[in-house]
């Protein structure tokens, strides 16, 4: 554990009250209350009901499965194990095993990109029956691929700096933060399996 020790200790060595206020903006997107408050908005707004409220419904399962596995591990904090670690702006006092916020930002933008592709897809449907345009139908194919990447690589840098920014603010371990996105894929790959 003395290696997540020095791991905070350089990450911080550049501490500025930039720094702090960007990995808590990061951070403060996966609380479990903006999470359900974007995942409803995301419901109402959608086109395809029953597919948001699956969304939603992962997104509720997901935060579920952390609590009971935060049960199982019971590790705690790094700010409760290191006396030279402290705390950077709002954290819970619950167990830290495995990251909520890793597990829960790597799964709930995942489904909210999945969410996005599904309900612009909905539209396109729409509007395709309306202009049945077979060049029209091509581009918005190629159009679609290229949104698609870029969503996901824009995503896997949220989901790594929202990772980071645990460790950062003294939260997390990088191995709890790891185990998160580990538990995160792992939901993720049933999700689209199944």
């Amino acid at each position: 554990m003395r290696e997540n020790e020095k791991l905070v200790k350089n990450l911080r060595k550049g501490r500025t009250t930039f720094l702090d206020y960007f990995m808590q903006f990061f951070s403060a997107l996966v609380y479990s209350e903006v999470l359900i408050f974007v995942m409803f908005l995301s419901y109402f707004g959608c086109k395809d009901k029953l597919f948001g409220l699956s969304v939603l419904a992962q997104i509720s399962i997901g935060l579920f499965i952390n609590s009971v596995s935060k049960l199982i591990y019971a590790q705690g904090r790094p700010f409760y194990l290191f006396a030279s670690i402290d705390r950077i702006g709002k954290c819970e006092r619950d167990l830290g095993h495995p990251s909520g916020h890793a597990m829960m930002g790597l799964v709930a933008i995942i489904l909210f990109i999945d969410w996005f592709l599904h309900e612009r897809e909905v539209a396109q449907k729409y509007r395709m029956e309306i202009d049945n345009s077979r060049m029209n139908q091509m581009q918005q194919t190629s159009s679609n691929k290229n949104l698609a990447i870029f969503l996901y690589v824009f995503g896997s840098m949220v989901i790594f700096t929202i990772g980071l920014s645990r460790v950062y603010l003294g939260a997390h371990s990088f191995e709890q933060v790891l185990s998160g996105w580990a538990y995160g894929l792992l939901f993720i790959i049933c999700y689209f399996t199944f």
